[in-house]
């Protein structure tokens, strides 16, 4: 005769099988325990739900686990920039991943001038560089940048980033809240304003802001 499994244990088999399907757990499946307990028993059955149970938790936790949203960088198509540099969204934009409350992203500006060029935005956001060096402005402020880097830019600061190093640098954004920003469409379209003449002017003695060849610059 087969070994008599506990009450409790039964009950707690049965309970996860009707969680499982979204029912809760209360004095019914309690009782339903018990029943199923003494059915199976006479029977000579029992230990058959321990069996079916476990597999019930693994499909459980296979079925849960692709519920997850993952996706791998390298598979999210990147945006290239006549500023010679690479953007990939992370999270928002064209990845699979999006938040309600921020944008993430992977930029690789090339050597020797790659550049994110002076804009601003509504967002705040942050840039933390992962390897190469760079010229940070933000508003009139004008800084040498490396590996390891946080810049903080406020809401509405005009900023620009510029690879003045030979190797690629690369870094990732986060701005907050999420949504859209303006500039990336306006670099596709050469509609990015000019600095000193549709924006404030960049610091002086900063690399010059990249203009796309189908908007005149009085540079």
């Amino acid at each position: 005769m087969p070994q008599r499994l506990s009450a409790r244990h039964l009950a707690g088999n049965v309970a996860f099988v009707f969680s499982a399907i979204a029912i809760p757990r209360n004095e019914v499946l309690e009782w339903l325990a018990t029943v199923i307990h003494g059915t199976l028993y006479d029977i000579g059955l029992q230990p058959y739900l321990t069996y079916l149970s476990r597999h019930i938790r693994q499909l459980w936790y296979r079925r849960t686990a692709f519920q997850v949203n993952i996706a791998n960088r390298r598979q999210i198509p990147g945006r290239e920039f006549a500023a010679r540099r690479t953007s990939t969204n992370i999270v928002g934009g064209r990845s699979p991943v999006h938040a309600q409350g921020f944008c993430l992203g992977h930029v690789v500006l090339e050597p020797h001038g790659g550049q994110v060029p002076w804009h601003n935005h509504p967002q705040e956001e942050i840039y933390y560089l992962l390897t190469g060096c760079g010229e940070m402005c933000v508003d009139q402020e004008r800084q040498a940048v490396v590996a390891g880097d946080v810049i903080e830019i406020g809401s509405g600061q005009f900023h620009q980033l510029t690879n003045t190093g030979t190797e690629p640098l690369e870094f990732i954004y986060c701005y907050a809240p999420a949504g859209d920003v303006a500039h990336w469409r306006q670099e596709i379209e050469g509609t990015l304003p000019i600095a000193g003449i549709e924006a404030p002017q960049v610091p002086d003695g900063s690399v010059p802001q990249y203009l796309s060849e189908t908007k005149d610059s009085t540079r």
